[in-house]
Protein backbone atom coordinates (compact mmCIF):
# COMPACT_ATOMS: atom_id res chain seq x y z
CA UNK A 1 0.00 0.00 0.00
CA UNK A 2 2.99 2.55 0.33
CA UNK A 3 3.34 2.74 -3.26
CA UNK A 4 0.22 4.74 -3.87
CA UNK A 5 1.38 6.96 -1.72
CA UNK A 6 4.50 7.81 -3.63
CA UNK A 7 2.89 8.99 -6.84
CA UNK A 8 0.56 11.67 -6.63
CA UNK A 9 -0.96 12.84 -10.13
CA UNK A 10 -3.38 15.61 -9.99
CA UNK A 11 -6.77 15.34 -10.90
CA UNK A 12 -9.29 17.37 -12.35
CA UNK A 13 -12.45 17.94 -14.20
CA UNK A 14 -10.78 15.95 -17.37
CA UNK A 15 -12.33 16.60 -21.28
CA UNK A 16 -14.54 13.65 -20.62
CA UNK A 17 -17.67 15.51 -19.95
CA UNK A 18 -20.02 14.80 -17.49
CA UNK A 19 -21.72 11.43 -15.90
CA UNK A 20 -23.24 10.51 -12.48
CA UNK A 21 -23.23 6.79 -11.58
CA UNK A 22 -22.57 5.51 -8.16
CA UNK A 23 -25.76 5.52 -5.76
CA UNK A 24 -24.45 7.77 -2.64
CA UNK A 25 -23.43 5.03 -0.25
CA UNK A 26 -21.11 3.43 -2.59
CA UNK A 27 -17.33 2.78 -0.75
CA UNK A 28 -14.78 4.49 -3.18
CA UNK A 29 -11.08 3.54 -1.36
CA UNK A 30 -9.29 6.55 -0.61
CA UNK A 31 -5.74 7.46 -0.11
CA UNK A 32 -4.47 6.07 2.58
CA UNK A 33 -6.57 2.82 2.71
CA UNK A 34 -9.74 4.20 4.61
CA UNK A 35 -12.81 3.65 2.49
CA UNK A 36 -15.85 6.59 1.95
CA UNK A 37 -19.08 6.78 0.83
CA UNK A 38 -18.70 8.77 -3.19
CA UNK A 39 -21.42 11.34 -1.41
CA UNK A 40 -19.27 12.66 1.42
CA UNK A 41 -15.80 13.45 -1.01
CA UNK A 42 -15.50 16.62 -1.48
CA UNK A 43 -12.68 18.66 -4.16
CA UNK A 44 -9.43 18.40 -3.01
CA UNK A 45 -9.23 14.87 -1.35
CA UNK A 46 -7.31 12.01 -2.58
CA UNK A 47 -8.39 8.95 -4.06
CA UNK A 48 -6.92 5.72 -5.34
CA UNK A 49 -6.57 4.99 -8.98
CA UNK A 50 -4.22 2.73 -11.20
CA UNK A 51 -2.14 4.24 -14.09
CA UNK A 52 -1.98 1.57 -16.47
CA UNK A 53 1.40 3.69 -17.90
CA UNK A 54 3.11 2.89 -14.64
CA UNK A 55 1.20 -0.22 -13.95
CA UNK A 56 0.51 0.73 -10.12
CA UNK A 57 -1.77 2.51 -7.71
CA UNK A 58 -1.44 6.03 -7.76
CA UNK A 59 -3.05 8.85 -5.26
CA UNK A 60 -5.62 11.38 -7.54
CA UNK A 61 -6.66 14.64 -6.19
CA UNK A 62 -10.51 14.92 -6.63
CA UNK A 63 -11.28 18.58 -8.10
CA UNK A 64 -15.51 17.71 -9.06
CA UNK A 65 -17.73 15.41 -7.75
CA UNK A 66 -21.29 15.53 -9.24
CA UNK A 67 -24.49 13.79 -8.47
CA UNK A 68 -27.72 13.86 -10.51
CA UNK A 69 -30.71 11.72 -10.87
CA UNK A 70 -30.81 8.84 -12.99
CA UNK A 71 -32.35 5.79 -14.57
CA UNK A 72 -31.07 2.51 -16.57
CA UNK A 73 -29.91 1.30 -12.71
CA UNK A 74 -28.25 -1.93 -11.92
CA UNK A 75 -26.85 -4.01 -8.97
CA UNK A 76 -23.16 -5.53 -9.92
CA UNK A 77 -22.59 -8.59 -7.68
CA UNK A 78 -25.66 -8.24 -6.12
CA UNK A 79 -23.79 -5.23 -3.99
CA UNK A 80 -22.78 -1.92 -5.98
CA UNK A 81 -25.54 0.20 -7.35
CA UNK A 82 -24.42 1.14 -10.57
CA UNK A 83 -25.96 3.56 -13.64
CA UNK A 84 -25.37 1.37 -16.90
CA UNK A 85 -23.28 4.04 -18.31
CA UNK A 86 -20.69 3.62 -16.14
CA UNK A 87 -17.75 2.01 -17.78
CA UNK A 88 -15.56 -0.79 -15.93
CA UNK A 89 -12.69 -2.75 -17.28
CA UNK A 90 -13.23 -6.37 -18.45
CA UNK A 91 -9.80 -5.55 -19.67
CA UNK A 92 -6.79 -3.27 -19.11
CA UNK A 93 -6.66 0.07 -20.49
CA UNK A 94 -10.15 -0.74 -22.31
CA UNK A 95 -12.94 0.31 -20.20
CA UNK A 96 -16.85 -0.81 -21.47
CA UNK A 97 -20.25 0.61 -19.68
CA UNK A 98 -21.66 -1.93 -17.79
CA UNK A 99 -25.09 -1.86 -20.09
CA UNK A 100 -23.05 -2.99 -22.63
CA UNK A 101 -21.43 -5.74 -21.06
CA UNK A 102 -22.11 -9.32 -23.17
CA UNK A 103 -22.61 -12.32 -21.83
CA UNK A 104 -19.13 -13.51 -22.28
CA UNK A 105 -17.43 -11.00 -19.53
CA UNK A 106 -17.13 -13.09 -16.74
CA UNK A 107 -14.68 -11.00 -14.72
CA UNK A 108 -13.54 -7.19 -14.44
CA UNK A 109 -10.31 -6.10 -13.14
CA UNK A 110 -10.32 -5.32 -8.98
CA UNK A 111 -8.34 -6.37 -6.12
CA UNK A 112 -9.70 -9.13 -3.89
CA UNK A 113 -7.51 -8.10 -1.10
CA UNK A 114 -8.41 -4.45 -0.54
CA UNK A 115 -5.42 -2.89 -0.77
CA UNK A 116 -5.14 -1.74 -4.48
CA UNK A 117 -1.89 -2.91 -5.31
CA UNK A 118 -2.19 -5.10 -8.01
CA UNK A 119 -5.07 -6.01 -10.73
CA UNK A 120 -6.63 -9.17 -11.00
CA UNK A 121 -9.76 -10.46 -12.54
CA UNK A 122 -12.68 -10.70 -10.26
CA UNK A 123 -15.42 -12.35 -11.17
CA UNK A 124 -19.12 -10.92 -12.43
CA UNK A 125 -21.42 -13.02 -10.42
CA UNK A 126 -24.46 -11.06 -11.55
CA UNK A 127 -25.88 -7.71 -13.09
CA UNK A 128 -29.52 -6.87 -12.15
CA UNK A 129 -31.54 -3.81 -13.64
CA UNK A 130 -33.25 -2.09 -10.56
CA UNK A 131 -35.09 0.67 -10.31
CA UNK A 132 -33.38 4.08 -9.60
CA UNK A 133 -34.00 5.69 -5.81
CA UNK A 134 -32.09 8.63 -5.52
CA UNK A 135 -28.90 10.39 -6.62
CA UNK A 136 -26.13 9.29 -8.50
CA UNK A 137 -22.57 10.41 -8.10
CA UNK A 138 -19.51 10.02 -9.92
CA UNK A 139 -15.43 11.94 -9.68
CA UNK A 140 -14.10 13.60 -12.35
CA UNK A 141 -9.96 13.45 -13.10
CA UNK A 142 -7.68 14.64 -15.21
CA UNK A 143 -4.84 12.81 -16.52
CA UNK A 144 -5.82 8.98 -14.79
CA UNK A 145 -9.19 8.52 -15.14
CA UNK A 146 -10.15 6.01 -12.92
CA UNK A 147 -10.85 4.52 -9.50
CA UNK A 148 -11.72 1.63 -7.26
CA UNK A 149 -14.89 1.58 -5.49
CA UNK A 150 -15.65 -1.38 -2.90
CA UNK A 151 -18.61 -4.06 -2.73
CA UNK A 152 -18.24 -3.18 1.22
CA UNK A 153 -17.02 -6.78 1.65
CA UNK A 154 -13.36 -6.45 0.79
CA UNK A 155 -13.47 -6.07 -3.02
CA UNK A 156 -12.48 -3.23 -4.57
CA UNK A 157 -13.53 -2.25 -8.55
CA UNK A 158 -11.51 -0.37 -10.76
CA UNK A 159 -14.00 1.66 -12.10
CA UNK A 160 -13.52 4.65 -14.89
CA UNK A 161 -14.86 7.86 -14.62
CA UNK A 162 -18.46 8.32 -16.88
CA UNK A 163 -18.01 10.06 -20.45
Amino acid sequence: MEDIYMDYIKAGFGGNGGGTCFAPDTPVLMKGGKLKKIKDIVKGEYVVGYDFDLGKSVALEVLKVTGTPHENIYYLNESIEVTGEHPFYPKANNPVKLKDFSSDVKTILGDTDGDANTLEETEVKSIEEVKPKELYYDLKFELVHNYFVSDGAGNLYLVRECD
